[in-house]
């Protein structure tokens, strides 16, 4: 519940800054909070370049990882509401080559991982070798595509990041263009996200946070990622004001249709809707987490009976532990509490990372 005797913006800087020293300093990155559209909490901490001594703020750009796949299915399903495709059909109609165990799995299953396609992520040696080379969508595809389904496609939910490799080779495919050059297009200009953008690894972006981790109270450099396997699925670098942006035009705004936008926000079973989890209950919660190597992001919208909250977290620590302080979401959540004049445990918003 949202608490009528709210702080002021002095007394809640106090309260903020506190609250932030409890992860010491293993959280690096950059917050926002926005209750009713309204904009409550923005700031950063930390470093954005620490061979440099650069400071983070609020307009640094982040790696974003798989909140990525928000926008992969926001272009599924423009491309579905012009006709040019429909979700049930077939990934064997747009990527022939694909194996006959699964060319029939449809794109719905693929956008609620309902596919039963093995995750390349998940793959023995993704770490040490695969995610060091360089490989075309693709070439991606082709680590999975002779592996055996992990179950029957459409009879549970299992995370996959193939799959969202495919729904960007869909996308290509469909508007003989880049999936870069697409997202540009469709969503980034029309939406006035100019801060956002899909990261090769080969171009220079200006203000893009270093990654790194940390670990036994030092800050080490991110190991290092091969750019061209995010892709459709984790490709993405953005700023808490484009994403707070973003939230607003995918919940409320004109960009989809209120059918696409029900469909979207579904629960397809185990939470997972496309592009998006669902936490019900009260407050109901839409969240995405993302990470990759030297980057954690937290992407929330809140949903109470009197109010709604966006809460925004970006983070250039990698550490891979929700029991950690310093974890997004464990911040959103005492980020969102203090916005909202609550203790700093409420609302629960759940950590989920890939």
């Amino acid at each position: 519940m949202l608490n009528n005797d709210l702080p002021g913006p002095t007394d809640l800087d106090s309260q903020v800054a506190t609250f932030l020293a409890g992860s010491a300093e293993a959280f690096s990155g950059t917050y926002l909070v926005a209750i009713n559209g309204a904009l409550r909490l923005r700031g950063a901490r930390g470093l954005a370049n620490r061979e440099f001594d650069v400071p983070n703020q609020p307009s640094t750009r982040f790696r974003i990882g798989s909140i990525t796949k928000q926008f992969t299915a926001a272009l599924i399903l423009l491309l579905a509401e012009e006709k040019l495709i429909a979700l049930d059909e077939p990934i064997g109609r747009f990527l022939p080559e694909s194996n006959n165990v699964w060319r029939d799995v449809t794109l719905r299953m693929l956008l609620c991982h309902r596919s039963g396609i093995p995750s390349y992520t998940s793959l023995q040696d993704f770490l040490n070798e695969i995610s060091k080379v360089e490989r075309t969508p693709l070439e991606v595809v082709e680590l999975v595509r002779e592996l055996p389904l992990d179950f029957i496609p459409g009879s549970k939910a299992l995370y996959s990041n193939s799959g969202y490799t495919l729904l960007g080779c869909v996308i290509e495919q469909v508007c003989a263009e880049a999936y870069a050059e697409v997202l540009a297009s469709r969503l980034f200009e029309p939406l006035g996200m100019a801060d956002t953008g899909y990261d090769d690894g080969l171009a220079l972006i200006p203000s893009l946070a270093s990654g790194y981790i940390h670990e036994d109270g030092r800050w080490l450099r991110a190991p290092h990622i091969a750019m061209s396997l995010p892709f459709a699925a984790g490709g993405l670098f953005s700023t808490v004001d484009d994403l707070a942006r973003w939230h607003c035009a995918l919940h409320e705004g004109p960009m989809l249709h209120p059918n696409s936008r029900r469909v979207m926000f579904a629960d397809h079973g185990d939470g997972k809707g496309f592009g998006i989890m669902v936490k019900h209950g009260k407050p109901l919660i839409r969240f995405h987490g993302g990470g990759i190597n030297g980057f954690l992001a937290a992407a929330s919208r809140v949903i109470d009976e009197n109010w709604t909250a966006d809460v925004i977290v970006l983070s250039n620590n990698g550490n891979f532990d929700p029991t950690v302080k310093a974890d997004p979401f464990n911040i959103s959540n005492g980020l969102l509490a203090l916005a909202v004049g609550n203790p700093v445990s409420a609302p629960g918003i759940v950590p989920f990372f890939d």
